[in-house]
C-alpha cells in the first residue's frame, strides 16, 4: 500500500477497489440512522452544508477566491456528499446546479497544484464521481414531460434496487434519446440543450481536464464503478459537436 497523500488521499492503486461494483452494492451509509418501522433514514446536516459549500465555489469567478475556498473542501467532505447519494430520500437535496461547476473548479485547482494526474489520487476521482452522479440527476429531470417525480419516482417503484443503480439506468436511456434527437439538430438547439445541464465554458473546462489526464482517467474508470457516465459522455459529445 502506498502512503496516502496528505491532501489528495489514496493513490489509484489503493482507492480503486473501494469503488468497484461489488463494494458499491454492499456499501452502507455509516452516518445514517434508519427511522424504526420505516424506510427513511436520518443523516447529519453536514453533507447538505458541504453541497452548499462547493456550490458557492461554483458561482465564484475570482481565481484567488476560488483557491481560498477550495482549501476548505477536504476529502472527507467529498465522501460525505457521496454517502447521501445512496439514500433515495436525499435526492431532493441534490438539485443544486452549482455543485457540478464547483467540483470542476476544485479539479482545476488540484490540476494547477499537483504535478501528477488528477486521477492519480482519490480527491480528483471523487470530484469526478460527484460530477457524474449529479449530471445524471439533472439530465433525468423531465418536468416538461409532466414527470414531476423524475428519477425519484422510478426509485419508489424499485425500492430494492440501489438508488444509484437506478439513476445509472435512467441516465443511460435518456442520454441515448437525447443523443438521437440532437444528432440532426441545428447548432443553436444543441447549445441550448447543453446549457440546461451546465454552461458551455464550464463543460469545456471539464472536457479539457479529462482529456489532458485521459490516461489515468481511463484507468480509473476501468477499475471502478462510476454511476452516471452516460450523462458525462453525452456532455462531452455535445462539447465536441459544438466545437467542430
Amino acid at each position: 500500500m502506498v502512503e496516502p497523500h496528505p491532501v489528495w488521499g489514496r493513490s489509484i492503486e489503493d482507492y480503486a477497489t473501494t469503488y468497484e461494483l461489488d463494494s458499491f452494492l454492499q456499501e452502507l451509509v455509516p452516518n445514517a440512522t434508519q427511522v424504526p418501522g420505516t424506510t427513511f433514514f436520518v443523516i447529519p446536516a453536514d453533507p447538505i452544508r458541504f453541497v452548499n459549500e462547493i456550490s458557492k465555489i461554483g458561482e465564484e469567478h475570482d481565481e484567488v477566491q476560488i483557491k481560498s475556498l477550495a482549501k476548505h473542501v477536504n476529502l472527507e467532505k467529498l465522501k460525505a456528499i457521496l454517502e447521501i447519494t445512496s439514500i433515495r430520500q436525499y435526492f431532493v437535496f441534490m438539485h443544486n446546479p452549482l455543485l457540478v461547476p464547483g467540483c470542476i473548479k476544485l479539479m482545476t485547482v488540484m490540476d494547477t497544484m499537483e504535478e501528477q494526474s488528477l486521477f492519480r489520487y482519490e480527491y480528483g476521482y471523487l470530484c469526478f464521481r460527484i460530477i457524474s452522479i449529479f449530471l445524471s440527476i439533472f439530465l433525468s429531470e423531465k418536468p416538461e414531460e409532466g414527470d414531476t417525480d423524475g428519477v425519484i419516482g422510478v426509485m419508489k417503484d424499485f425500492p430494492e434496487d440501489h438508488p444509484l443503480a437506478i439513476l445509472d439506468r435512467v441516465a443511460e436511456i435518456i442520454s441515448r434519446l437525447e443523443f438521437n434527437s440532437a444528432c440532426e439538430a441545428p447548432e443553436a438547439e444543441k447549445a441550448a440543450k447543453l446549457a440546461t445541464l451546465i454552461p458551455l465554458q464550464t463543460a469545456s473546462t471539464l472536457f479539457k481536464l479529462v482529456w489532458v489526464n485521459r490516461k489515468l482517467w481511463f484507468k480509473a474508470l476501468s477499475a471502478t464503478y462510476t454511476p452516471g457516465l452516460p450523462a458525462v459522455m453525452l456532455l462531452f459529445w455535445q462539447v465536441w459537436s459544438l466545437a467542430r
